[in-house]
């Protein structure tokens, strides 16, 4: 596989948690299996490592939501259908990540944070490549494909507590 995952760093907050360096060397490898999983091939994707500030201003200008979130996706293409995937390494799409959020919730759902973060930079992966979960049936096929993905690299089931 030769998918590319550009990171950048905009809050040092992340690295200030145990295990970021080791995190950041696994993130390509969850990529990886990603994009396999949706049957694809060598794709890139950029994510933003920032804090809530960042995210909410984000949220607000292309959401009209004026509050922080987990995570963001912008994908490149509005349909799955549109990737060119005979160009090397097309760019799917923008994933943007805040730190505050992600902590919050590791606490509240008895999550380690990197495990949490790790689903979330999953699942918004799984956006770029058309996934969702609005309707009942989508959410569920999601929720299968992101368990699936994150039990390669011993994560526990994200939908369940502790």
């Amino acid at each position: 596989m030769s998918n590319q995952l550009n990171i950048c760093l905009n809050s040092d907050m992340w690295e200030k948690e145990p295990d970021f360096d080791n995190w950041k060397l696994t993130l390509p490898k969850v990529l990886d299996e990603t994009i396999y999983k949706m049957n694809l091939r060598d794709c890139e994707v950029n994510l933003l490592l920032t804090d809530d500030n960042e995210i909410r201003q984000l949220n607000y200008d292309f959401r009209s939501i004026d509050t922080p979130t987990n995570v963001l996706s912008f994908p490149q293409y509005e349909q799955p259908e549109e990737l060119n995937l005979d160009v090397e390494n097309t760019c799917i799409g923008d994933i943007a990540m805040a730190y505050e959020t992600i902590k919050r919730e590791a606490i509240d759902f008895n999550k380690r944070f990197f495990d949490r973060a790790t689903h979330l930079f999953v699942h918004g992966t799984l956006h770029l490549l058309g996934l969702d979960h609005v309707e009942e049936n989508e959410r569920f096929e999601m929720e299968r494909v992101e368990t699936e993905i994150l039990a390669l690299f011993n994560i526990k089931d994200p939908y369940t507590l502790g």
